[in-house]
């Protein structure tokens, strides 16, 4: 098991450098997409 904490962060907190492969590349994420994902994360149960 990993001992990895997760942090809440604003985005403009984040640091460092991400890599995005060319597969995933041409996908462009519309309003619909971010906002689902957004709500996964807050409704995401970490206990």
């Amino acid at each position: 098991m990993s001992d990895a904490k997760l942090e809440t962060r604003f985005v403009n907190e984040i640091e460092g450098k991400f890599f995005v492969p060319n597969y995933q590349r041409g996908y462009r994420w519309g309003t619909d997409e971010v906002t689902r994902l957004l709500d996964d994360v807050h409704n995401k149960d970490l206990r």
